[in-house]
């Protein structure tokens, strides 16, 4: 793997496993990728999964690391200047994404913050509780820019995740994998994210020797299921 595509890959954190060890030193030892890239990366959490804890966590972390943060809140009304004064800062996190998404003023915003962060190469973390490539957005630059994000997937997993980030990775690796073929792969599978990723790898040598796009025979015949 190419150190490029590893900065790339989505990075998953189950914090479901965490019980005796608080956000904070979690996000210090384990999401240190989110520090060492600029730009723009999406956290994809459940609701009450911990995403939000995780983003307080990270804007913490952020500022005993010295950087200048700023947190854009999404339940209150369209504000302009919020996203004039974010652009001020090194760090600057939105929760619930979700939420403001198809509204046009926040699109056109948040499209525009994007652009200016990874201009400036200052860094730019939004929050989400629906996979990123099933958020409903009218402003098609503003989907390119969240689909092309890097990516980090908050455990415990549901079906929804497990699919965007199977589908998150053949993309980097320069296939597709429909979202039926990954229903497909996803019920004969151990739903394990580690698993999941070597049967993109698997999936990958495959199509590339055989020069074949990605069905559910083709699966059948790799996977001999």
């Amino acid at each position: 793997m190419s150190k490029d595509l590893s900065y790339q890959l989505p990075l998953f954190l189950d914090y479901s496993a965490q019980i005796d060890r608080s956000y904070d030193e979690f996000v210090e030892h384990k999401a240190d990728r989110i520090f060492l890239t600029r730009g723009l990366t999406l956290v994809y959490g459940l609701q009450a999964g911990g995403k939000t804890q995780f983003i307080k966590a990270v804007l913490k972390e952020a500022k005993l690391r010295k950087l200048t943060t700023y947190f854009v809140e999404t339940n209150v009304p369209y504000d302009h200047s919020a996203f004039e004064k974010a652009g001020l800062y090194n760090f600057v996190c939105l929760d619930n994404l979700n939420e403001v998404c198809g509204i046009s003023e926040w699109e056109l915003s948040l499209f525009h913050l994007i652009n200016f962060m990874e201009d400036t190469k200052k860094k730019l973390v939004l929050g989400t509780s629906v996979a990123p490539d099933n958020l409903e957005v009218n402003l098609a630059d503003l989907g390119s820019r969240l689909r092309s994000a890097d990516r980090v997937y908050l455990g415990p997993f549901d079906d929804e995740a497990r699919i965007d980030f199977m589908r998150r990775i053949a993309r980097l690796r320069g296939f597709e994998i429909s979202s039926d073929v990954g229903k497909f792969i996803l019920r004969r599978s151990k739903r394990d994210m580690q698993e999941i990723e070597a049967l993109v790898e698997k999936l990958e040598a495959e199509t590339m020797k055989q020069h074949r796009k990605l069905s559910i025979p083709f699966v059948k015949e790799i996977l001999r299921i």
